[in-house]
């Protein structure tokens, strides 16, 4: 039987050159253990370069890019009151929350820039008084209703009545806001501001659910706790803890985004009362990131390999400002250049800052003007400070440690507030002066009096922190009409050319005239010595490695760092090239 089966099998093969498929079934029945052991491999080796050939070319031919999905939860140090834009200006957690839910007719991009979000385009007139903005049509509010030029005319006139009592009222109580259409919106100012779009950030608040509060219950109602707003992420829950704060907010992913929608689905922020607390969730792997993390408060951290470290620059910095007129002594240029030079700024940062920290000559921050490289000029030199004090007669006498001019005792009295950092440095400076025969005289105070040294002007030299609002004007800080409280000038600058060159600054909104403007004021603090400009912050931003495709530039506001994040992703997929 074999041998007839055998038989028509080979005659077969003699009438076709190739078998059909149903007759390799028999195939076996005619191969001995060591044909067959051949075929077998023979078929691994065939199957799987098949495999691997189509492979090479798969991945030849396609890139991995983002795909949108995965979760991620960060920590934030502080509670959240009201998400609301009206107040958000107050809370950097109700900031971090607005950032993500509510959008505003402009935004920064990640290079600073600022571009249309919630407007389609813009038009200003040449005296620059006129702004008409054309919006975005299609775009939905959380809850499906439609977004239209009543919800931008509502928002800004909320802030504009005192009623609400916006922090906001004081920016925009010069402003008229008129609706064209339901897709046109024109705003009229008194005067030209070169720095107004820049106040058009401001998230909008939908008409429709706001309308139906009562003003003196705005604090009250439930959509500060559940907001709706148009923004790239929505609302879906939020958890208390034990006695009914909330803990966390878990935000989606808005599948109806008008712009270019965030990989991660979902974020979730869970909040801490002290950094402390937030390190230790984040090596317990309850959190995924951290932001604005000292070195110092680093050290406690074990789990620092599955972590990526980024640097955070704010546009912020770190001076000492003196007030001439509590110490006449001040009033002397050559004084204040002595001062200067006896400081060794590079010791502050190392030691005081623990490197968390850049050195800057002026306000004028590199980076954030349009100016990219900060002009070093000052340098420290001890030597050549005390030259200046023996040369404008200042003398030791008599083995005495600290200098005298006449009957006048060179004295000064250095003051800061209680935070360690500024507490480390004015140690250092005080260290500084007295090595040059400055008798120093130190006074640390607590946060809670700030507003009383602020008022009084009650400070001789004020080591002290100042930080830009979105519209990086340094005119509430420098100019002649803030010397005053509640102004922030706390040098006490009055120059009227600088004063000119900061109201032109403002008033143009021609980025290269502007920089003009800022690099000729530089140059005059340069040359004044109003204050020892010291240090701008940096800051550490801790986040899982399981997050990709980060990159961390110059922020304006802290919530800014979520701009960043939207581009970031966990998971991937491939397309063909």
């Amino acid at each position: 039987m074999v041998n007839v089966e055998k038989k028509a099998i080979l005659d077969l093969f003699k009438r076709k050159r190739f078998p059909r498929p149903s007759q390799f079934r028999y195939l076996p029945r005619f191969l001995n253990k060591k044909e067959k052991t051949f075929l077998v491999i023979f078929s691994i080796l065939t199957f799987s370069g098949i495999v691997g050939l189509v492979s090479l070319l798969y991945f030849n031919n396609t890139v991995e890019v983002a795909a949108r999905g995965g979760e991620y939860t960060e920590g934030i140090v502080g509670y959240t009151r009201f998400i609301n834009p009206l107040y958000s200006q107050n809370n950097e957690v109700d900031k971090d929350l607005t950032a993500l839910i509510y959008s505003g007719l402009t935004k920064r991009n990640e290079r600073l820039n600022m571009v249309m979000d919630l407007a389609e385009s813009y038009e200003v007139n040449e005296e620059e008084t006129i702004y008409t903005f054309k919006l975005k049509e299609n775009i939905l509010w959380h809850d499906g209703k439609s977004f239209t030029a009543d919800d931008i005319v509502f928002t800004i006139n909320a802030i504009k009545d005192q009623n609400y009592n916006s922090p906001l009222r004081t920016s925009w109580s010069a402003v008229e806001v008129t609706k064209i259409n339901d897709f046109s919106v024109q705003f009229k100012l008194k005067k030209s501001f070169g720095n107004f779009l820049a106040l058009t950030t401001v998230g909008i608040l939908p008409k429709h659910i706001w309308e139906k509060v009562p003003v003196a219950n705005i604090n009250l109602a439930e959509a500060n706790n559940k907001p709706v707003g148009t923004g790239p992420y929505k609302f879906k829950s939020f958890t208390k803890d034990k006695v009914g704060a909330i803990k966390a907010y878990e935000l989606i992913a808005n599948e109806k985004y008008y712009g270019e929608k965030p990989n991660l689905e979902k974020l979730i922020l869970k909040f801490y009362p002290e950094y402390i607390s937030a390190i230790n969730a984040l090596d317990n792997r309850q959190i995924d990131g951290l932001a604005f993390v000292s070195t110092e408060g680093m050290k406690d951290l074990k789990l620092r390999g599955r972590l990526n470290f980024y640097d955070i620059r704010l546009p912020q910095y770190t001076a000492l400002f003196f007030n001439e007129g509590n110490n006449v002594i001040l009033k002397d240029i050559n004084i204040r250049q002595a001062l200067a030079l006896a400081i060794d700024r590079k010791r502050i940062v190392k030691e005081a800052l623990l490197e968390d920290g850049a050195l800057i000559e002026s306000p004028i921050l590199p980076g954030y003007f349009g100016l990219e490289e900060d002009t070093s000029h000052l340098v420290h030199n001890e030597a050549d400070a005390q030259k200046i004090l023996v040369d404008d007669d200042w003398v030791l006498k008599d083995g005495n440690k600290y200098r005298i001019k006449g009957t006048t005792q060179l004295k000064i009295v250095l003051t800061t507030i209680e935070k360690g950092q500024n507490v480390k440095a004015a140690g250092i400076i005080k260290e500084n002066w007295e090595a040059i025969g400055i008798q120093v005289e130190l006074k640390i105070i607590s946060t809670s009096n700030l507003n009383v040294l602020l008022t009084d002007r009650s400070y001789e030299v004020f080591l002290f922190g100042q930080m830009y609002g979105t519209d990086l004007d340094p005119y509430a800080y420098w100019h002649s009409s803030a010397i005053k409280y509640p102004g922030l000038n706390l040098a006490g600058y009055g120059e009227r050319k600088a004063d000119a060159l900061l109201e032109q600054a403002r008033k143009t909104v021609d980025k290269v005239v502007k920089q003009q403007k800022y690099q000729e004021f530089e140059a005059l603090l340069v040359e004044n010595f109003p204050a020892i400009f010291l240090w701008e912050p940096k800051y550490n931003y801790l986040i899982d490695k399981k997050i990709k495709g980060l990159k961390i530039n110059n922020l304006v506001t802290p919530s800014d760092r979520f701009t960043n994040l939207f581009s970031a992703y966990i998971k991937t997929k491939r397309i063909f090239r």
